[in-house]
């Protein structure tokens, strides 16, 4: 008998990143000497996409830490310009000789492998197998050997990776994307749907409208409503899959009462596959 699917919810966050973003702006400004309001204050400029002043703040600090300097690692990759990529490659050496064990040095090399795929350096292969021989669950890692593969029309080489790394257990999507596209470019077709597992994974199944609407519609209209009217409501993200399209970040949020109320009444339903 299967399990049935849980769903566990975020904790509901009670500002959006551009207000969290001001509060320790300010208290940065009052105490510019604490590492931890600088740290944080990076996280959420280059959440809010505002990454030139993330360099501005992190560029010529003696006593840069990892994180830190993967922080502004990702700000200059999402400048998207040569000289930034160039400098995105030396951040991203520093934070590897900044971490401290293998899923951080594995992370860097994951942005270093960025890097040179862009400035179109054939080390990026190499460095990108070293992320995932650190950690072979590094997602960013994966996907981006596995496109260099698929760019240069090499199926059977991202198979055998794939195969590699679900022989240790890894089981994200990336991989299990990169395995099914290898092997319906190989001819496999069979094996490529067995390996999607559509039939085993995919659920789709209809609820009723949470307690006090008449209807799905009158629902919908709301719920709709009410997150066109969110703070927080932004056009793109870089590093996101929202290209060109409007999001909202966290939608367990104090803004957002009926998406709450949604999302709980889904969480505490009990979805079964059936064969």
């Amino acid at each position: 008998m299967t399990a049935p699917t849980t769903i566990a919810l975020e904790t509901a966050k009670r500002m959006t990143a551009l207000q969290e973003l001001e509060l320790v702006h300010a208290a940065h400004a009052r105490n510019p000497v604490s590492r931890e309001l600088r740290r944080r204050l990076a996280g959420l400029l280059n959440t809010c996409d505002r990454h030139r002043e993330t360099l501005t703040l992190l560029t010529g600090a003696a006593d840069l830490d990892f994180v830190e300097a993967m922080m502004m690692t990702q700000a200059l990759l999402a400048l998207e310009d040569p000289e930034a990529t160039r400098e995105a490659r030396a951040a991203a050496n520093l934070a590897f000789s900044l971490a401290d064990g293998n899923r951080g040095r594995a992370a860097a090399l994951a942005d270093l492998g960025k890097a040179e795929i862009r400035l179109g350096d054939p080390e990026a292969r190499r460095t990108l197998l070293r992320a995932l021989q650190l950690d072979p669950h590094n997602k960013d890692a994966c996907k981006r050997l596995a496109g260099l593969y698929s760019a240069a029309d090499d199926s059977a080489a991202a198979l055998a990776l794939t195969h590699s790394l679900a022989m240790q257990g890894v089981g994200h999507s990336r991989m299990f994307a990169a395995r099914v596209l290898a092997l319906a470019r190989l001819g496999r077709i069979e094996e490529a749907r067995e390996a999607e597992a559509w039939d085993r994974l995919h659920l789709t199944r209809s609820v009723p409208p949470p307690p006090g609407c008449a209807s799905p519609e009158e629902f919908n209209a709301a719920l709709a409503a009410e997150l066109v009217a969110h703070p927080g409501l932004h056009f793109e993200s870089y590093g996101t899959a929202s290209h060109r399209t409007w999001r909202i970040d966290h939608t367990i949020s104090h803004f957002l009462p009926l998406a709450q109320q949604l999302l709980g009444h889904i969480s505490s339903s009990h979805f079964e596959k059936t064969s």
